[in-house]
């Protein structure tokens, strides 16, 4: 199919490969597409491509075309050559591009930069869907929506009103996952030699604004280059470490704590941008697109400290060697680099955190530390943990977070395996003792799969590898995947490694399959989540997989220049209950951006009660908030689907700056 451009007037433009593509007026043809043969083409040779992709980037907010804007095409396709001329183009003055000499791919995704905009690329932008495209056929008219970048600025400033250099500065984004807000570890800088700070390159959202107060506690016996992060023979210096305590060290982060006031020690606690140093106490920045918020000014004041001594508790024959943490309360969510201290115990188990500032807090032992994370992360970004050696990380797109939003898991040389433990503790100006961490083993989940296939279908087998998320989307308990024994059949698995909390059970990425039972002591768990704080292992366990899936297709009605940027279309359950707690990939709810078409079709959706509704792109994140779902409900339509249904439906777009309606 031949698709007409449908800007006004003749234009040509002009572009590096020789060959100048007309965007309107004629016969809405490509250039050799005019029925006959070319005569450029020797008898027994394939036909050069000729498809065509064009379109405009604009602003996602106002619908504005964008000049100068780098517009990039790629395809998953290795077979495909894209085009005889260049991949990546500016775009004119009137925001328009055009890519031609294209093969034909199912999968040709465009990505836009722009000084001021986020890169739609690297947030991995929904917009990004894959364009399908046949033999000469040309698209016209896709839309490119960026989103312009926001900033947050201030100064940091001590007790006496002077300017704080060297200060690290942190936004922290409150994001929706599985219907609740949680927390997201966002962009990070430092002070200049004026205090102040500029966190820019923000989506629009809700932040607020923190400045870390970080230390660490050895013991007395840790050596120098230890604690700086050499070996033994290391010659390393140590700076600003303290011997407050015959049985430890303190090594200080960015904030050097003032001197000791009354006879007592002080230090600064974490703070925030409104001066509370809990997070419960600060009320968040909404960031409007583009904004810049300026004056966001933090101020941190000294406040009397105490010390926290315990025991870590192990099971026999265990060597003690575990990372200690202490995490303020409310900031649970967050990673390594998020503590207000680290300490490690001594051969008996004993350990001490030294200058700890008043506040409520979680001393924390777990195998490894999660966080989500709305900008690239690399192990460099964070302070390095006194006293330990080696790390890592591992990073996983978030699908059910704003775009770009990532699932970040980090291990340290002191971390533990199989073991956790935690405790609440409060810090009120007096030294606190006795603290018992008593470590447990982790839980788990296993049992076999099974897998009935479609009868009128190829009979095929799936790749039966299976994830347990944590149903309230607490990125703490990270995500673990399943294995096997050595000798166990496949259709054997074990989930391990589980942190106390709920989860539910997901299978990998596979298309055409889904998992469509869940049994465990002949309850159905589909939907359920299993709690490892009341039960810590779930053995025997059924799974059954099917490739009898549900498909839902359709269109949806646009007026010509009624939206700035396409349409997405969602469907989620019709039950109430099941929007909130549905872990990191839902099944029952899915988010698709609409083809050049306004077409859509989810391929695989578990049989259900659902509604379907079409939204601006701009506002499609919003689905992961708790109300988005009641607000959408009455202008929704409904469908039920069994396995191996097959329907279509027919949307109109909802504006929801407009209620909803």
């Amino acid at each position: 199919m031949i698709r007409k451009a449908a800007w006004g007037g003749v234009l040509t433009l002009t572009l590096a490969c020789p060959l100048a593509l007309p965007l309107a007026g004629g016969s809405g043809q490509l250039p050799g597409r005019t029925g006959v043969p070319s005569t450029g083409l020797q008898a027994g040779r394939a036909p050069a491509p000729s498809g065509a992709i064009s379109g405009l980037v604009v602003d996602a907010d106002t619908g504005a075309p964008l000049a100068g804007a780098d517009v990039t095409l790629t395809t998953d396709d290795r077979r495909v050559t894209i085009g005889s001329g260049p991949t990546s183009q500016l775009t004119d003055s009137r925001g328009r591009f055009a890519f031609i000499n294209l093969g034909p791919s199912s999968t040709y995704r465009l990505t836009a930069t722009r000084p001021g905009y986020l890169d739609s690329g690297a947030l991995r932008d929904p917009r990004t869907q894959a364009i399908p495209l046949s033999e000469g056929e040309w698209i016209a008219d896709v839309r490119v929506a960026l989103l312009r970048a926001g900033s947050i600025s201030g100064v940091v400033v001590d007790e006496r009103g002077d300017p704080v250099a060297g200060a690290r500065v942190r936004a922290l984004a409150l994001i929706a996952v599985a219907g609740r807000e949680r927390l997201a570890a966002g962009a990070t800088t430092v002070t200049d030699d004026r205090g102040a700070y500029r966190l820019g390159n923000l989506r629009p959202g809700r932040y607020v604004i923190l400045v870390p107060a970080t230390q660490a506690t050895v013991p007395a016996s840790t050596t120098a280059a230890r604690v700086a992060g050499g070996s033994e023979r290391g010659s390393a210096a140590v700076e600003q470490a303290l011997a407050l305590d015959a049985r430890a060290r303190l090594v200080l982060g960015a904030l050097v704590p003032p001197p000791p006031r009354d006879g007592r020690l002080m230090g600064y606690p974490m703070t925030f941008h409104s001066g509370a140093s809990r997070i419960d106490q600060t009320t968040p920045i909404d960031l409007a697109g583009g904004e810049e918020r300026r004056g966001v000014d933090v101020r941190i004041q000294p406040v009397t400290t105490a010390s926290i001594t315990g025991q870590l508790v192990s099971p026999p024959n265990m060597r003690l060697v575990a990372l200690i943490r202490l995490v303020a309360v409310g900031l649970e969510d967050l990673g390594f680099g998020s503590e207000v201290a680290t300490t490690l115990p001594d051969a008996s188990g004993e350990f001490v955190f030294l200058n700890v500032p008043s506040g409520s807090y979680v001393v924390d032992v777990t195998p490894s530390a999660s966080e989500y994370g709305t900008v690239p992360r690399n192990l460099g970004d964070f302070p390095r943990i006194p006293g330990t050696n080696g790390g890592g990380m591992s990073i996983t797109d978030l699908p059910v977070g704003p775009p770009g939003t990532t699932h970040t898991t980090f291990t340290n040389g002191a971390s533990i395996s199989g073991f956790s433990a935690r405790v609440p503790v409060v810090v009120d100006g007096a030294d606190v003792t006795g603290v018992r961490l008593d470590l447990k083993a982790t839980g788990s989940i296993s049992g076999r799969s099974v897998v009935e296939n479609d009868p009128g279908g190829v009979q095929t087998t799936p790749v039966r590898v299976l994830m347990a998320e944590p149903a309230g989307g607490e990125p703490a308990l990270g995500r673990s995947r399943s294995g096997s024994e050595p000798g166990d059949p496949q259709d054997v698995f074990y989930l391990t490694a589980l942190l106390p909390g709920e989860y539910l059970i997901r299978k990998s990425e596979q298309p055409g399959w889904l998992i469509k039972s869940i049994v465990y002591d002949g309850r159905d768990y589909t939907d359920r989540p299993f709690d490892i704080a009341s039960t810590t292992d779930y053995e025997h366990v059924t799974v059954t997989f099917t490739n009898k899936v549900a498909k839902l297709s359709g269109a949806v009605r646009v007026e010509p220049g009624s939206a700035a940027d396409p349409a997405t279309v969602i469907v989620f359950p019709a039950d109430a209950a099941q929007w909130t707690n549905y872990g990191l990939r839902p099944v029952r709810i899915q988010s698709q951006l609409v083809s050049p078409r306004n077409t859509f079709m989810f391929d695989a959706l578990p049989a259900g009660d659902y509604l379907v509704v079409a939204v601006r792109s701009n506002d499609a994140a919003l689905w992961s908030r708790q109300g988005f779902f009641a607000k959408v409900r009455g202008a929704a339509t409904p469908v039920s689907l069994a396995w191996g249904d097959t329907r279509s439906v027919s949307l109109n777009v909802v504006d929801l700056r407009q209620g909803g309606k």
